[in-house]
C-alpha cells in the first residue's frame, strides 16, 4: 500500500510539471528588431528600436524634412512605389498613400516585397493600372526605418575555431561616448544602416 502511495504521488507531481504554462509576452512599448547574418549563418548585428516612430513622409512635392517620392506604378492590383532615395523600410511595414487624384489609391498598406533600396510593392484593391505621380501624392509611415537614427545596436564577433561558425567570443553595443563616466550610453540613437562603422564598446 505504501508503494501504491508513493506511486501516485509520483504521477501526481509529474503531472503538475506537464501542465505548467508557459507564455511569451511582447515588449512593451513594442519593439522591431531586424538581425543580420556572417556568411556562417551568426547573428553579427542584431538592431533595435521602437516599434512606433514619429511619421516620416515621401511626397512627389517633398518639403523640408520629407523624402522624394517619385511615383506608384499600379500593375495588376500590385503597386510599386518608387522613391528617390533609400526608403529603409521592411516587409510587413506599414504605409497609407493620400493626396491621389484617384480615391481608391489613397489607403493603408501593408509591404509585401522590397525588391530594392528605392522601391517596395504592396496589394491594391480596385486601383487602376497606371503611373501616378501628381504633386499632391505623398506617402507616410510610422515603421522603424532602417536608415534613421533610432536603433539600439549589438554586434557579436566570433573566434576562429570552426571558421564562419566557431564559438561567440565577444557581444558588444553601438555606445555615445559622451558619457564616458559611466561607460557610455547605449541609446536607440544609431542607424542600423550604419551598423558596420560604428565603434563598439
Amino acid at each position: 500500500m505504501k508503494y501504491l502511495i508513493l506511486l501516485l504521488l509520483a504521477v501526481c507531481a509529474f503531472g503538475q510539471v506537464q501542465n505548467v504554462a508557459v507564455s511569451k509576452q511582447p515588449s512593451s512599448p513594442a519593439v522591431t528588431v531586424l538581425t543580420f547574418y556572417t556568411s556562417g549563418g551568426n547573428p553579427q548585428y542584431i538592431c533595435k528600436a521602437l516599434s512606433l516612430q514619429d511619421a516620416y513622409t515621401w511626397a512627389v512635392t517633398p518639403s523640408s524634412q520629407q523624402g522624394t517620392l517619385t511615383s506608384i506604378a499600379v500593375l495588376t492590383n500590385v503597386g510599386t512605389a518608387t522613391t528617390s532615395a533609400h526608403h529603409g523600410l521592411q516587409v510587413n511595414d506599414v504605409v497609407t498613400v493620400m493626396g491621389s487624384t484617384t480615391a481608391a489609391l489613397n489607403a493603408t498598406y501593408v509591404i509585401t516585397t522590397v525588391p530594392s533600396a528605392t522601391t517596395f510593392t504592396f496589394a491594391t484593391s480596385g486601383v487602376s493600372d497606371g503611373t501616378y505621380n501628381t504633386s499632391a501624392l505623398a506617402m507616410r509611415t510610422t515603421a522603424a526605418r532602417s536608415n534613421a537614427a533610432v536603433w539600439s545596436i549589438e554586434q557579436f564577433t566570433y573566434g576562429t575555431s570552426g571558421g564562419a561558425n566557431g564559438n561567440p567570443i565577444a557581444d558588444q553595443w553601438a555606445v555615445n561616448l559622451s558619457n564616458q563616466n559611466n561607460g557610455g550610453t547605449v541609446a536607440m540613437t544609431f542607424s542600423c544602416d550604419n551598423r558596420q562603422n560604428l565603434g563598439y564598446h
